[in-house]
């Protein structure tokens, strides 16, 4: 049976183009990496090596077979990535607003709610929020205004109570009372969008 360790042994020795130097890198002795070369050339039943006085050479087969071990051991690596990265989507939620507020109530309660979760935030430019939720790139998005899209579940997270500050000489500041209606009401409103 062919051994990964064996693949990546044949390719340091197609990358240093001898045994005694691909031994080095790989800390075994030579005689330990020959004898694992003739195994993996008994496996496949064909040989790997032309042997000339003094070294040995990559033939066709060894070639080849060098080509066919790359495409293994990054197969192998994309899978390791690919399982990992699926193992970790279920420890880590990913939450993006247009302002950091938010996320001040938000992250510890997520944390204190589900402490082995990993939490990722961003805060991004208001007009790419469902954008990038359409594109998974975030499980849930907050967002300064409702979102009436049967997609998705939004629901009010805070309103917050804010003072106005103006400049004497600006239109509204001569008013006694101000209305709600006389603002942009987008920027005191937070919606939960997941």
């Amino acid at each position: 049976m062919i051994e990964l360790n064996q693949l990546e042994q044949l390719i340091y020795i197609a990358e240093n183009k001898t045994i005694s130097k691909a031994a080095k890198e790989l800390l075994i002795s030579q005689p330990a990496l020959s004898r694992s070369m003739q195994r993996l050339e008994s496996d496949l039943g064909v040989e790997l090596f032309d042997h000339y006085k003094n070294k040995i050479v990559l033939n066709k087969n060894g070639e080849l077979a060098v080509k066919h071990a790359q495409k293994i051991i990054k197969s192998i690596q994309t899978m390791i990535n690919d399982v990992q990265d699926y193992d970790q989507s279920f420890h880590r939620i990913s939450i993006a607003t247009c302002s950091p507020a938010p996320m001040w109530d938000i992250e510890p309660l997520i944390k204190e709610l589900y402490p082995q979760i990993t939490i990722q935030t961003a805060v991004i430019n208001k007009k790419d929020l469902l954008t990038k939720l359409k594109e998974k790139e975030y499980h849930l998005v907050i967002t300064p205004e409702y979102i009436d899209d049967s997609q998705y579940f939004c629901i009010p997270y805070v309103e917050e109570d804010l003072l106005l500050s103006l400049p004497l000489n600006h239109p509204l500041a001569s008013k006694k009372e101000i209305k709600f209606h006389d603002l942009d009401a987008s920027l005191f409103k937070y919606w939960f969008l997941a």
